[in-house]
């Protein structure tokens, strides 16, 4: 660049850009101020910049064509020489003319490039004016909010006194459409929709709200009729058969078809064409059906119809929204015309807690005053969360907590996490029921630690379950005891400490210690039937591909978007909820005899009787406690090291297992074989102290094969104790689950039963208050009557359903009188539920007794310092 062009360029000087930028926009103005002081000096030198605003050009090259000297820039290809820097581009992005820079209402100022100055209180003023005005949309909305719901359930009922939308007949409206939003007479209903079959349309019958379904019309005041109701296509020009003009008609063919639109699915009748010259009769063809917009689900066969602005709408959200699963959106559009009802145990079985830290928020998000719609409805507010985790700090203060057990160290297992600055939300703590129903939330301001869950196990504690799940919870039991003993005036603290059984899947047990797994698996524990213990992670598959827009919102826009996706969640389980049980009651009755035939194997095998198995797993409760939290070293007994060096090659068989048959990933492999490389490690330690200090020598083909020379004397491996009481464990809890989803499925229909009674009670008390004059009648009055009677036809449809599908099933299926409920929740709950009667594997856990085997996982747990 010559110094006549660079002259005639403007520069900004220091004083300038002081003047400009104010102090919060000093550590960006600083860059650009030095750099345009060095061309200022420049010029000052007669020198030419290689810099224009921090971009640095390339020099010029004379080349002579002709005797002429050409001045040719060396540009690289693909690079643009004049780039503007990176923040000017970023505050480029907002119009400069909205606000003037400064009193005078002068030019804005721009650089030698073009590019207008946004100064940063600019852009922080743009915020604050967007914040106001939303402020303002939510404050409207808030105040109104009460009435527009109040006028929402009043416009429920039919207005039998307006006019007919298309006969205009006045006084005899019992329909209403709310696809074409109209009124309409039942004669005109069965004209007009006997061709839409995908329109919204209800009706009172018997004083209550009916759904109408596409064969549905009413035939007189209270009753309703079925008629065929044909697939909507074009009518062809000219019979195939006489050629005859305009004689075809579409009618109801012979076969039941599907319709699938964006307002859900519908059942209806295939079409046929009838023609009333000659009387032919066809059905339709795929093609004609292709052309009237209607795809079929397979070429050949006219039993499913997607409507083709169904795919248009599918065909736009798969491109603008990249990894959306078809699944997905077909369960979505089938749910669009289901109805759902809340039917969840009223003494649960047991809970999970557990953190998803992928439902993150970040720090920059421009936040808002408006508050969040649900509030504390399944999400604990943020407020009591802090209080709790202060009110813990108190007497128990911060530290690097006890987050390993084993070899493994679990970042959900500690007492305290450090705070970052990236994100003011790191996740989300959920609970859910065995059923996979989410029961509370608590969002996570630092990260996921003994404290949050401990707020969550208060909750399960006083719902009344009977097991606590967490993937810790080795650790974080006596973090609850120590919580305990630390605050004896609080009698919750207490009471959560020793009301319920402490429970580790198994999934998450294989990356605890041999000897945790012995003492703390859940499936070892009476009464846990078919607890799994991983519903949490099940959910998080779903609930953790949230983040990608949660992350962007406010803190109350997040908390209603997750409020709402977990009410979606639990509609869709109770929907389901049948359907589960029985799932759950045939898997139970699969594996009983399964478990049965390998645990007897095992008892022919090593000559024994099922009164000798409480003394095998008493023996090995103990040896698991005589290595459990003591650190190696060179003063373990011959016993310890032995006992130990079983476990850990147990632990080898497990692993290598898993890695034959369950992994199909390198990645998955690498991180299993790695674990496999720890255990021998401690074998290779305990087998050196071994030959050193009692002289025994420990052969590679024992430790592959985990029979050692000790065990020669008719003394058992801890492999061969573990595998024999694990299935005998295993059979319990299956014979178990059987009695327990038989008497879920009676306190599924008994609740059901007892909303009806319920929302009948309150419709018969609103009508005793306006006959005794306590209430007027009023518009609202009748709305609430119309839905809590739409809720209970609703219901009864539901304990129908159910009922028929259990006695399917279970044979002499049957549920309890009318006080079952209630001795449930007064505390019985487990004489009822496991009640065993003449079954000789229950009465083989007899020996055993819970409070002995809660005494001693206590003592495991007296030195666990969280």
């Amino acid at each position: 660049m010559d110094d006549k062009e660079t002259q005639n360029s403007p520069v900004l000087t220091a004083k300038e850009l002081q003047a400009s930028f104010n102090s919060e926009g000093k550590a960006k103005s600083d860059v650009l101020r030095r750099r345009n002081i060095r061309a200022s000096k420049s010029l000052k030198a007669g020198k030419s910049s290689s810099r224009v605003d921090g971009v640095k050009q390339r020099p010029r090259i004379e080349k002579k064509c002709e005797g002429t000297a050409v001045t040719i820039p060396n540009k690289a290809p693909n690079k643009a020489p004049n780039k503007a820097p990176r923040f000017q581009s970023y505050y480029n992005q907002i119009p400069c003319d909205i606000f003037t820079n400064n009193e005078n209402n002068e030019e804005p100022m721009t650089t030698d490039t073009g590019v207008p100055f946004m100064l940063k209180h600019d852009y922080q003023e743009t915020q604050t004016v967007w914040k106001t005005r939303m402020d303002t949309q939510d404050q409207l909305w808030s105040k109104n909010r009460t009435s527009l719901h109040q006028s929402i359930v009043e416009s429920l009922p039919l207005c039998k006194q307006a006019a007919c939308s298309n006969c205009r007949g006045v006084g005899s409206t019992p329909v209403k459409c709310q696809t074409c939003r109209t009124y309409l007479c039942a004669a005109c209903d069965k004209i007009v929709h006997s061709k839409t079959v995908t329109h919204q349309r209800v009706c009172e019958v018997k004083d209550s709200l009916h759904q109408m379904l596409p064969t549905e019309f009413l035939n007189g005041v209270d009753s309703l009729e079925t008629i065929d109701v044909p697939v909507p296509i074009l009518e062809p020009v000219a019979c195939g058969s006489c050629n005859s003009i305009g004689s075809v008609r579409v009618h109801a063919g012979a076969t039941r078809t599907t319709v699938v639109s964006t307002l859900g699915r519908f059942d209806v009748s295939s079409s046929a064409f009838n023609c009333n010259t000659c009387g032919a009769v066809r059905e339709a063809t795929c093609t004609e059906y292709i052309c009237s917009g209607y795809w079929p689900g397979s070429y050949n066969s006219n039993n499913y119809f997607f409507e083709e602005s169904l795919l248009l709408l599918w065909f736009h959200v798969r491109h603008e929204l990249p990894g959306s699963s078809q699944h997905g959106w077909i369960t979505a559009v089938g749910n669009v015309s289901q109805h759902h009802q809340r039917a969840c145990g009223t003494s649960p079985h047991g809970h999970h807690a557990d953190a998803c830290m992928k439902l993150y928020n970040f720090d920059s998000v421009n936040e808002r005053n408006g508050e969040s719609l649900f509030k504390d409805e399944i999400m604990v507010c943020d407020q009591d969360q802090q209080k709790h985790v202060e009110l813990i700090e108190q007497r128990i203060p911060r530290s690097a907590g006890n987050a390993t057990c084993g070899r493994s160290k679990f970042k959900a297992g500690r007492s305290n996490a450090r705070r970052k600055d990236t994100k003011n939300a790191k996740g989300i703590e959920m609970m859910t029921c065995t059923h996979g129903v989410i029961k509370g939330m608590a969002s996570l301001a630092h990260a996921e630690t003994y404290k949050h869950t401990h707020l969550q196990q208060l909750k399960s504690v006083e719902s009344g379950a009977t097991f606590f799940c967490n993937d810790v919870v080795c650790k974080f039991k006596p973090f609850c005891e120590k919580i305990a003993l630390m605050f004896p005036e609080r009698k919750d603290f207490q009471r959560a400490a020793i009301a319920q059984k402490w429970f580790l899947s198994r999934f998450h047990g294989r990356a605890h210690s041999w000897d945790c797994r012995v003492l703390h698996f859940g499936h070892w524990l009476n009464g846990a039937a078919d607890f799994l213990g991983e519903e949490q992670e099940q959910l998080f598959a779903i609930q953790g591909r949230r983040a990608a827009t949660s992350k962007h919102m406010s803190l109350s826009a997040r908390r209603d978007d997750v409020s709402q996706a977990a009410f979606y969640s639990n509609e869709s389980k109770d929907m389901a909820h049948p359907q589960y049980l029985v799932k759950c009651y045939l898997t139970a009755v699969k594996n009983v005899p399964i478990y049965e035939s390998k645990l007897e194997k095992r008892l022919i095998q090593r000559q024994l009787t099922r009164a000798d198995l409480p003394c095998i797993l008493e023996s090995l409760k103990f040896r698991a406690r005589s290595v459990r939290d003591k650190i190696f070293a060179s003063s373990w007994e011959l016993q310890q090291l032995q006992t130990e060096i079983e476990g850990e090659a147990h632990m080898m068989q497990i692993l290598k297992a898993k890695n034959d048959k369950c992994l199909d990933s390198n990645k998955a492999r690498t991180r299993n074989r790695k674990e496999m490389r720890k255990s021998r490690k401690t074998i290779d330690k305990c087998v050196a102290l071994l030959f050193s200090k009692f002289k025994v020598v420990v052969t590679e083909k024992e430790i592959e094969s985990g029979m050692f020379s000790w065990n020669l004397n008719g003394s058992n491996t801890v492999a061969e104790d573990y595998d024999l009481i694990d299935d005998w464990m295993l059979s319990l809890r299956y014979a178990e689950a059987i009695e327990l989803n038989k008497n879920e499925m009676a306190m599924f229909i008994r609740s059901c039963d007892r909303l009806v009674d319920g929302l009948d009670g309150q419709i018969q008390q609103r009508k005793i208050d306006r006959e005794k004059m306590y209430a007027p009648e009023s518009l609202l009055s009748v709305s609430l009557d119309l839905l809590q009677r739409l809720e209970i036809s609703r219901l009864l449809k539901t304990i129908n359903d159910a009922t028929d599908l259990f006695e399917k099933v279970v044979d002499g299926f049957t549920y309890e009188d009318e006080g079952f409920l209630d001795r449930v929740e007064e505390g019985e709950a487990e004489e009822l539920l496991f009640d065993a009667g003449d079954d000789d594997d229950s009465n083989s856990t007899s020996d055993i007794d819970d409070s002995d085997l809660s005494s001693e996982e206590e003592q495991d747990s007296e030195d666990a310092d969280c």
